[in-house]
C-alpha cells in the first residue's frame, strides 16, 4: 500500500514504486493510470476528481481512466456553486441551509 501526502505528488509515488519493483522500468516512459474509488464517501469523490484532473495534466501521463462510485452525498463538505447545479439558497450539494 502506498500513500500520497501533501509533500509528495502521486506521480512521484507511482514512479518510485515502479522503479523499485522493476529495475528495467524507464522513468521517462509515459504512465497509464487507473483511478478507482468505490464507496467514495462524502467529499472523497470531489478529492478523487481533483486528483484525477491534476494528474492528467502532467506530461508524464499518457492516459488515465477514472471509475468513481460516490455515496453519502449528505456528508460532502465542499462548497457548491450554481454552475454545479446548486440553488442560490443552498451552498452544499446535500441541500444544507447554508447561504452564499
Amino acid at each position: 500500500t502506498l500513500f500520497r501526502s501533501d509533500a509528495s505528488s502521486l506521480l512521484m509515488v507511482v514512479t518510485n514504486a515502479l522503479v523499485q519493483s522493476d529495475p528495467t522500468y524507464n522513468p521517462t516512459t509515459p504512465l497509464r493510470l487507473v483511478f478507482i474509488s468505490l464507496h467514495a464517501c462524502g467529499s472523497l469523490s470531489h478529492h478523487m476528481l481533483r486528483l484525477y484532473t491534476e494528474t492528467c495534466k502532467a506530461q508524464s501521463v499518457h492516459s488515465a481512466l477514472l471509475v468513481n462510485i460516490g455515496c453519502c452525498y449528505n456528508l460532502i463538505e465542499e462548497p457548491c456553486s450554481e454552475s454545479m447545479g446548486c440553488s442560490s439558497v443552498s451552498s452544499t450539494p446535500g441541500g444544507g441551509n447554508n447561504t452564499k
